[in-house]
């Protein structure tokens, strides 16, 4: 298939049926090269999905530069319909890992809680079915909770070898991003950080705090509502 000007290859090693997730690939990598403003890619990349069996646990996925991999949970060998949701938003998450080419690394939280909410987003903007993004919503908690540890917290976990609150990034993280969108929305702007995402992604972030710059634009787009996100989310 072909989106975007990008070509990607699907390589199936299971019984699913490819069609309905090659569409809403395409569909997905249009947002992603408009959010992300990444060039068009020389190579092709390359999808392959691996079977993984229902009592081995859930579906995952790995992504380099021009490939990922991608699970797709079965039983007895079929694809269970009931985690094809799951296996979705897999590849929507690996898909933005591979199209953001930043000028320096991001840090870890910034990264997975990025590709875990435009994951959401993609879903979202290529209509994926509501009973389906019922089942992927549900996993996260309203955002009006209290994140139990802040990002940057988790981050020197991280950084210290301490992965225990690694799932929080993509819970906490993506939520931390769908406020703050949804704030920007209700400050006037209806694309919310859509719009302003090619041009924060092209701006170095050399520490694990967010960049002045990049605070300063989400502050001036989501209003004082940024500030208490900040706080609640992020932490210093």
């Amino acid at each position: 298939m072909t989106a975007a000007g990008i070509r990607a290859i699907h390589v199936n090693a299971t019984k699913l049926d490819l069609a309905p997730i090659e569409r809403l690939h395409a569909e997905s990598i249009e947002f992603f090269m408009r959010v992300t403003g990444t060039p068009l890619l020389a190579a092709p990349i390359v999808v392959v999905w691996l079977p993984v069996d229902a009592s081995v646990g859930e579906a995952g996925g790995a992504a380099g530069r021009d490939g990922f991999l991608a699970n797709v949970v079965v039983r007895d060998g079929a694809p269970l319909p009931e985690e094809t949701p799951l296996t979705l938003h897999v590849l929507l998450h690996e898909q933005f890992h591979q199209l953001v080419r930043p000028p320096t690394p991001l840090p870890t939280w910034l990264n997975e809680s990025l590709a875990e909410f435009y994951a959401r987003r993609a879903a979202e903007e290529a209509r994926l079915d509501a009973g389906a993004r019922a089942v992927l919503e549900a996993r996260y908690p309203p955002l009006d909770a209290a994140p139990r540890v802040r990002l940057l917290q988790i981050q020197r976990e991280i950084d210290a070898g301490n992965g225990e609150n690694y799932a929080r990034l993509y819970i906490d993280g993506s939520n931390f991003w769908m406020a703050v969108h949804r704030a920007i929305v209700a400050n006037g702007h209806a694309a919310g950080i859509d719009d302003l995402m090619p041009l924060l992604l092209a701006r170095p972030v050399p520490t694990a705090e967010l960049p002045a710059s990049w605070i300063g634009s989400l502050r001036e787009a989501a209003g004082p509502a940024f500030d208490e996100l900040m706080a609640r989310f992020v932490g210093s």
